[in-house]
């Protein structure tokens, strides 16, 4: 079952495992693109280490998978919560990174921060999200952020006033936040005002 090494788009829907196949992700040097679905019993994350050209990473319907459970190709654990971790900067292409019911989440790993050329961010339907890093502020190259149906979290990180190329900020059915980020008197209000286009809406 191993790809061709020439592979440039590479999709799993409906993997029954816990692990993914141990055919060597490495060895696909040529990936662009990663579309991870409906693998309900998956723990871990594909490890990225050794895959230069990853532009866009798409995670949907994973509930149990721990994004700080990576392996890197050499079969070590990467603990994702420091931006010197195996997996995080390995991405230093990645443009685009959409997680959508990934129900274990409770933050995103702030390693996150390393993802230097990230320009669209989405995160949806997460609802056991509660907090974000601060590496967020990192993200230089933002331009897109995305929150929907992430009910438990709480607030916005204070560097998110930092991402000065941000232009797109859309907050929706996020309850906590939505009443943080409200003009004027909202908490978060001040760490947002700069960002051109805002939606923040209950529904």
């Amino acid at each position: 079952l191993q790809p061709p090494s020439t592979l440039t788009h590479l999709e799993v829907d409906g993997w029954n495992g816990e692990r993914f196949p141990q055919w060597g992700i490495h060895q696909l040097p040529n990936l662009v693109s990663v579309d991870i679905g409906n693998c309900k019993r998956c723990r871990n994350i594909l490890p990225f280490s050794g895959l230069p050209h990853i532009k866009s990473l798409i995670v949907i319907d994973c509930g149990e998978l721990d994004l700080w459970d990576v392996k890197d190709e050499d079969g070590d654990a990467g603990k994702g919560n420091s931006v010197n971790s195996s997996t995080w900067p390995c991405l230093k292409s990645l443009e685009d990174l959409y997680l959508s019911r990934v129900s274990k989440l409770q933050s995103l790993p702030s390693g996150i921060g390393g993802l230097t050329a990230l320009q669209e961010l989405y995160i949806l339907n997460c609802d056991n999200l509660k907090t974000l890093p601060e590496s967020i502020g990192s993200l230089s190259q933002l331009r897109t952020l995305h929150f929907n149906g992430c009910s438990k979290l709480e607030a916005l990180p204070k560097s998110i006033q930092n991402l000065t190329a941000l232009q797109v900020l859309h907050i929706q059915r996020c309850p906590l936040l939505k009443t943080r980020c409200e003009e004027p008197d909202g908490d978060d209000w001040p760490l947002i005002q700069h960002i051109p286009h805002k939606l923040i809406t209950q529904s």
